[in-house]
């Protein structure tokens, strides 16, 4: 009897898991309509107002993350997406990413559109807003655009005027 049951509810958690899956696991891109410019700290700030919404925001690349990948009730496989972060604005002086804002990307679509990132790069991410587990939202980036270059620090030697040559 045990036996039974216990194959009853590990069949329906496997089937539900499956649902789930394919649910949560839809493609998004490409966009479909044009998407609304909103501040990134407005999407942390009232998640559930963009939901299932198309946005555009910009921010200044951080780095490549495995954040939100794999995570059942927003999933994204992680043998197919990648995620990153963009830095917080509104804090001066200080590089803080903003961990809260889960945007993942395809890899077949990082490797297209990132290859030449850098942490500091400016970018504007067009994508859908699919999921606020966790009161977070959550983003599937479809275009991702490099809007400014980091500025390099001039670490070239001086020469000319600017340098004294003593004989």
């Amino acid at each position: 009897m045990i036996k039974k049951i216990n194959t009853a509810l590990l069949i329906s958690a496997l089937c539900l898991c499956s649902v789930l899956q394919s649910h949560a696991a839809a493609p998004v891109c490409p966009l479909q309509g044009i998407p609304t410019q909103v501040k990134a700290t407005d999407l942390v700030k009232n998640p559930d107002a963009y939901l299932n919404k198309n946005v555009k925001i910009t921010g200044i690349f951080d780095k490549f993350v495995t954040i939100g990948l794999d995570y059942k009730p927003a999933f994204r496989d992680s043998k197919d997406y990648i995620s990153f972060l963009i830095r917080k604005d509104e804090i001066q002086g200080h590089i803080i990413p903003m961990s809260e804002l889960k945007i993942l990307i395809s890899r077949k679509t990082a490797e297209k559109q990132l290859a030449k990132i850098e942490s500091g790069d400016k970018i504007e991410i067009e994508g859908k807003m699919f999921s606020a587990a966790l009161g977070d939202p959550w983003i599937e980036a479809c275009k991702v655009t490099i809007i400014a270059k980091k500025e390099k620090k001039d670490d070239k030697v001086k020469t000319g005027a600017a340098c004294k040559i003593n004989p």
